[in-house]
């Protein structure tokens, strides 16, 4: 059974998709989407934070969606973002759209418990658009 994620990691991770257009089941955009987040995330906490941040990300969507098998994986003990078009050849895009907005929803629950919902986009994709603030309006 999947985990119950909050609702405002989840509009974080659809904004996310929504800025690189990955949501349309695009495998460029979703791998341009992955490299952004994965550069971004990597270039603010270094390779230690990156490992720990996706490492949990990791266990908390093991099993969720056999696409992520894929896309998230542990190499020589570092976790990698996998190869997406991959992915989509072997699952279909709307399988993998679905995995990765899964993925980026706990990424962002995690760093949302650290540094705060309204920080999580400035991090992962710096000038995108800005989380709903808890009373429903945007953050500057």
């Amino acid at each position: 059974m999947a985990p119950t994620r909050s609702p405002i990691a989840r509009d974080i991770a659809r904004q996310l998709m929504a800025l690189e257009s990955a949501g349309s089941a695009d495998p460029a955009a979703m791998q341009r989407l992955c490299t952004r987040v994965s550069e971004n995330l990597r270039n603010s906490v270094g390779d230690d934070g990156y490992n720990a941040l996706l490492s949990r990300v990791q266990a908390s969507t093991n099993g969720e969606h056999p696409a992520l098998a894929g896309i998230l994986f542990v190499d020589r003990g570092s976790v990698r973002l996998g190869d997406v078009t991959a992915a989509v050849t072997a699952h279909g895009a709307d399988a993998v759209s679905t995995a990765l907005e899964s993925m980026f929803t706990a990424l962002a629950e995690v760093l949302s418990g650290l540094i705060g919902a309204d920080m999580v986009l400035s991090i992962l994709h710096p000038g995108g658009a800005h989380p709903p603030a808890a009373g429903g309006g945007n953050t500057p």
